[in-house]
C-alpha cells in the first residue's frame, strides 16, 4: 500500500517537513547539559581553591622556616660565631628591640614570637623572648636546639619560633 501524496510530498512521520520541530524534546537534554556543566565548573573551582590554599600554606611554612633559620644564624645573637651558638651577653633588651625593628610583621607577612629557653640544670637559667604574644590562627611552631655560651659554661637550650598570620 502506498502512502497518499499531497503536491508530490509523502504524508507521514518521515516525509512530512511541514510539522513542528522537536523543541519540547530538547528541553530535558538542555537541562541535563546545563546541570552537568555546572557540576563540572563547581568541582573545578573547588579543586583550584584547594590548590591555592595548599600553595599558600606551603609558602607560609617556607617563610616561617626561613625566618627561623635567619634568627638561628643572626650575628647579633651568635656574636659572629656559628649558627646555633648564642652568646649569653647578647640576649638583652637592646638586641630584642633591634630584632623587633628589623623583623616587623608588616614586612614579613606574618606575626611572630621568638623564645630562647634554657633547658640546662644550671642554677642560672636563661629565658629570652622577642616579638608579640601568640594570638592568631594558623600558628606554626618551629623548635631548634641551640647552645647558650656564658663564659666557660654551655647551656643547652631551645629556640622556639611561633609564627601566625
Amino acid at each position: 500500500m502506498t502512502r497518499p501524496r499531497i503536491r508530490g510530498r509523502r504524508i507521514g512521520l518521515r516525509g512530512d517537513r511541514r510539522g513542528i520541530a522537536g523543541f519540547f524534546e530538547e528541553i530535558p537534554l538542555l537541562t541535563i547539559v546545563i546541570i552537568g556543566l555546572s557540576v563540572f565548573l563547581a568541582s573545578l573551582f573547588s579543586a583550584y581553591s584547594l590548590y591555592v590554599g595548599a600553595l599558600e600554606a606551603l609558602r607560609f611554612r617556607e617563610n616561617a622556616q626561613d625566618f627561623a633559620e635567619s634568627l638561628y644564624a643572626d650575628s647579633r645573637l651568635t656574636g659572629d660565631g656559628p649558627g646555633g651558638r648564642f652568646i649569653a651577653a647578647s640576649l638583652t633588651e637592646d638586641v630584642r628591640a633591634e630584632l623587633e625593628t628589623d623583623f616587623q610583621p608588616i614586612n614579613l607577612g606574618f606575626h611572630y614570637n621568638v623564645t630562647v629557653s634554657d633547658v640546662s640544670d644550671y642554677p642560672d637559667r636563661f629565658t629570652w623572648y622577642a616579638g608579640e604574644s601568640a594570638a592568631g590562627r594558623d600558628v606554626r611552631t618551629i623548635t631548634k636546639p641551640l647552645v647558650i655560651v656564658d663564659g666557660d659554661l654551655a647551656h643547652p637550650s631551645l629556640l622556639i619560633v611561633k609564627v601566625w598570620r
